[in-house]
């Protein structure tokens, strides 16, 4: 199994890495010199996989936004078990989240990556695919507001796994150089990635670690192993806000 696995991941790597000799679609290095006047109501897109499925992120940050004094519009669009790679296959084919592309939003806030960490799909996977969309919305007009890859029980759930996947994902890590924790890995790529590119200007991060920096020390924010609490998202949406209220 392990051997059909290997082999598998070496097909999709040298398919991946042709992938990334495209060249990407969208540029647009002027977008950012605009001001948005802040008595306007903003139209804010969450996009992302189950972290914001049930739209709870949204709604806190519509409330947090309204202490901050700016009052906003916010819709969440959340794909549970999307993987960096299917959020952006979504916003650029024809797909369920084809209409969110062609609608005017000032921000678009970034929630994915705990399924690419969860499965091991490596560092370089997420950050190219995570850059992409960045750059895919700033080709809609709009500003990219990326959420660092959230912190989530990722040692204690590898453990729970049937041994063969538990024994393929640490084989991956490894494979990869990351610990089989590998949150710090992809964030420290994804930083990388944008930081060598046009758009290292462009681009605002929401650190997680100001809602929690390692699971076991905040258990408290998590409903599950997986995903925050209400108390959790309240956070979350806290943080996303604030990064919006400073542009």
């Amino acid at each position: 199994m392990i051997l059909v696995s290997l082999s598998i991941y070496v097909t999709k790597r040298f398919a991946y890495a042709e992938h990334m000799k495209q060249e990407s679609e969208f540029r647009n290095n002027d977008l950012f010199s605009k001001r948005i006047e802040t008595d306007t109501v903003l139209n804010i897109a969450l996009i992302g996989d189950s972290w914001i499925h049930n739209r709870e992120v949204g709604e806190f940050l519509q409330s947090s936004l309204s202490d901050l004094g700016r009052r906003a519009q916010v819709e969440s669009f959340g794909y549970c078990g999307a993987t960096s790679k299917d959020l952006y296959q979504m916003i650029s084919l024809p797909s369920p989240l084809s209409h969110m592309t062609k609608q005017n939003w000032e921000y678009v806030v970034i929630v994915i990556g705990v399924n690419d960490a969860s499965g091991q799909y490596g560092p370089d996977f997420y950050a190219q695919h995570t850059f992409w969309i960045a750059e895919r919305i700033m080709g809609m007009g709009a500003f990219p507001i990326i959420v660092e890859l959230p912190t989530f029980a990722i040692e204690e759930s590898t453990a729970l796994f049937p041994w063969i996947k538990r024994v393929r994902n640490q084989f991956f890590a490894w494979w990869q150089g990351c610990d089989v924790n590998n949150i710090s890995c992809y964030r420290d790529a994804l930083r990388q990635k944008i930081n060598e590119s046009v758009l290292k200007d462009n681009v605002r991060f929401v650190s997680f670690d100001e809602i929690c920096s390692a699971y076991s020390t905040c258990p408290t924010l998590y409903r599950d192993l997986f995903h925050l609490n209400s108390r959790g998202n309240q956070k979350l949406a806290a943080a996303i806000a604030k990064q919006i209220a400073v542009y």
